[in-house]
Protein backbone atom coordinates (compact mmCIF):
# COMPACT_ATOMS: atom_id res chain seq x y z
CA UNK A 1 0.00 0.00 0.00
CA UNK A 2 1.06 3.61 -0.55
CA UNK A 3 0.40 5.05 2.66
CA UNK A 4 0.97 8.91 2.46
CA UNK A 5 1.57 11.37 -0.79
CA UNK A 6 4.85 12.73 -1.90
CA UNK A 7 4.72 15.79 -0.13
CA UNK A 8 5.52 14.06 3.30
CA UNK A 9 8.17 11.83 1.79
CA UNK A 10 11.90 12.42 1.77
CA UNK A 11 13.18 9.54 -0.21
CA UNK A 12 11.58 7.86 -3.16
CA UNK A 13 8.48 5.43 -3.18
CA UNK A 14 9.66 2.35 -1.36
CA UNK A 15 12.52 2.99 -0.27
CA UNK A 16 11.12 3.83 3.05
CA UNK A 17 11.75 1.44 6.27
CA UNK A 18 9.41 0.04 8.65
CA UNK A 19 10.55 -0.96 12.23
CA UNK A 20 8.75 -4.22 13.69
CA UNK A 21 9.55 -4.42 17.67
CA UNK A 22 11.21 -6.51 19.12
CA UNK A 23 12.06 -8.60 15.84
CA UNK A 24 15.28 -7.80 14.25
CA UNK A 25 13.94 -6.83 11.09
CA UNK A 26 17.19 -4.86 9.77
CA UNK A 27 20.34 -6.36 9.15
CA UNK A 28 23.60 -4.73 7.88
CA UNK A 29 26.44 -6.57 6.16
CA UNK A 30 30.43 -4.93 5.43
CA UNK A 31 31.89 -6.38 2.48
CA UNK A 32 34.39 -3.75 2.75
CA UNK A 33 37.84 -4.22 3.94
CA UNK A 34 37.35 -1.15 6.01
CA UNK A 35 34.59 -0.66 8.83
CA UNK A 36 31.88 1.49 8.49
CA UNK A 37 29.95 3.85 11.19
CA UNK A 38 25.82 4.09 11.01
CA UNK A 39 24.77 7.12 12.66
CA UNK A 40 20.85 7.51 13.06
CA UNK A 41 18.98 10.41 14.56
CA UNK A 42 15.88 10.74 15.68
CA UNK A 43 13.68 13.83 16.39
CA UNK A 44 9.44 14.22 16.70
CA UNK A 45 8.82 13.64 12.98
CA UNK A 46 12.25 11.76 11.10
CA UNK A 47 14.54 9.39 11.31
CA UNK A 48 18.12 10.52 9.20
CA UNK A 49 20.97 9.11 9.35
CA UNK A 50 24.52 8.47 7.68
CA UNK A 51 27.13 5.71 6.89
CA UNK A 52 30.77 6.89 7.17
CA UNK A 53 34.20 5.38 6.62
CA UNK A 54 37.37 6.54 7.75
CA UNK A 55 39.02 6.28 4.08
CA UNK A 56 37.39 7.21 0.68
CA UNK A 57 36.26 3.83 -0.88
CA UNK A 58 36.93 4.58 -4.15
CA UNK A 59 33.09 4.63 -5.41
CA UNK A 60 29.73 6.58 -4.89
CA UNK A 61 26.47 4.92 -4.60
CA UNK A 62 23.38 6.87 -6.08
CA UNK A 63 19.44 5.28 -5.96
CA UNK A 64 17.60 6.16 -8.69
CA UNK A 65 13.77 5.82 -9.24
CA UNK A 66 12.39 5.21 -12.94
CA UNK A 67 9.04 4.32 -14.44
CA UNK A 68 7.22 6.29 -12.02
CA UNK A 69 3.44 6.48 -12.95
CA UNK A 70 -0.17 6.41 -10.85
CA UNK A 71 -2.76 4.30 -13.01
CA UNK A 72 -6.78 4.04 -12.44
CA UNK A 73 -8.23 0.60 -12.70
CA UNK A 74 -11.65 0.83 -11.56
CA UNK A 75 -11.88 2.65 -8.54
CA UNK A 76 -8.48 2.28 -7.45
CA UNK A 77 -5.08 4.24 -7.93
CA UNK A 78 -2.10 2.51 -8.33
CA UNK A 79 1.29 3.52 -7.73
CA UNK A 80 4.33 2.34 -10.01
CA UNK A 81 8.06 2.78 -9.93
CA UNK A 82 11.67 1.08 -10.24
CA UNK A 83 14.37 1.68 -8.10
CA UNK A 84 17.67 1.34 -9.32
CA UNK A 85 21.49 1.59 -7.51
CA UNK A 86 24.10 3.23 -9.80
CA UNK A 87 27.50 2.96 -8.28
CA UNK A 88 30.86 3.17 -9.85
CA UNK A 89 33.95 5.32 -9.00
CA UNK A 90 35.37 7.47 -12.00
CA UNK A 91 34.09 7.03 -15.24
CA UNK A 92 32.86 3.73 -14.39
CA UNK A 93 29.10 3.76 -13.60
CA UNK A 94 27.21 0.95 -13.04
CA UNK A 95 23.05 0.28 -12.72
CA UNK A 96 21.59 -2.49 -10.84
CA UNK A 97 17.63 -3.16 -10.76
CA UNK A 98 17.01 -2.76 -6.80
CA UNK A 99 12.70 -3.21 -6.80
CA UNK A 100 9.91 -2.96 -9.17
CA UNK A 101 6.52 -1.54 -6.91
CA UNK A 102 3.37 -1.80 -7.84
CA UNK A 103 1.04 -0.54 -4.46
CA UNK A 104 -2.91 0.63 -4.26
CA UNK A 105 -3.09 4.42 -2.93
CA UNK A 106 -5.10 4.98 0.03
CA UNK A 107 -4.73 9.10 -0.98
CA UNK A 108 -6.46 10.86 -3.26
CA UNK A 109 -4.76 11.32 -6.38
CA UNK A 110 -5.30 14.31 -8.55
CA UNK A 111 -6.45 13.51 -12.11
CA UNK A 112 -3.85 15.07 -13.79
CA UNK A 113 -1.49 12.59 -12.23
CA UNK A 114 -2.98 10.24 -13.42
CA UNK A 115 -1.06 8.60 -16.83
CA UNK A 116 -3.85 5.90 -17.81
CA UNK A 117 -6.95 3.43 -17.32
CA UNK A 118 -6.23 0.12 -16.19
CA UNK A 119 -9.66 -2.28 -17.16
Amino acid sequence: LDLFADSDRDVPFGCGATVFWPTADLRLHNPHAHPVVLRLALDAAHLSGSLQCPVDPGFRIRLVETDHRFERAGTEVFRHNRLWREWGGGATLRREPLAVHRARVCYPVPPSMISSELP
